[in-house]
């Protein structure tokens, strides 16, 4: 859709930095947030947690919520970009609990109970094989 946006609005577009969110919203609210969409606590046993693990990220977004901190959004733009895009950090763990559930999967609190690797299992089973291979080339 925003390539689409792009290309009809040239000349508005040109030397644009597109920048992209959801909300500007304070750290706390990711957890009030979660609690809703899923019905369960918004903290996990974990071995690090959510604010450990984003802290760098939260750092950039933290003061204060509501689009007024260090980095801030043209939401009334994204939105004409793409009248249908996710508003809210609410809004995606619903969506996200919903796709699960739909594809058979447990629900988006049972993923964060139970997490699985999402990013590298292609690459870490990449590079296993090469190690295998290597070390089969070694023992030759």
């Amino acid at each position: 859709m925003s390539l689409r946006w792009l290309s009809d609005n040239t000349e508005r577009a040109d030397g644009m930095d597109l920048a992209v969110a959801i909300e500007g919203m304070h750290y706390s609210d990711m957890a009030v947030d979660s609690e809703k969409a899923t019905l369960s606590p918004g903290a996990s046993p974990a071995v690090m947690t959510m604010r450990g693990n984003f802290t760098g990220f939260w750092r950039m977004w933290q003061a204060p919520g509501g689009n007024a901190g260090l980095i801030k959004r043209d939401y009334a733009l994204l939105t004409e970009i793409h009248p249908n895009m996710i508003e809210t950090a609410e809004e995606s763990f619903l969506r996200e609990d919903k796709k699960a559930r739909k594809n058979g999967r447990e629900s988006l609190w049972d993923m964060v109970l139970d997490p699985r690797p999402i990013l590298k299992v292609h690459e870490d089973r990449s590079l296993t094989s090469q190690r295998m291979m290597d070390v089969s080339i070694c023992q030759l």
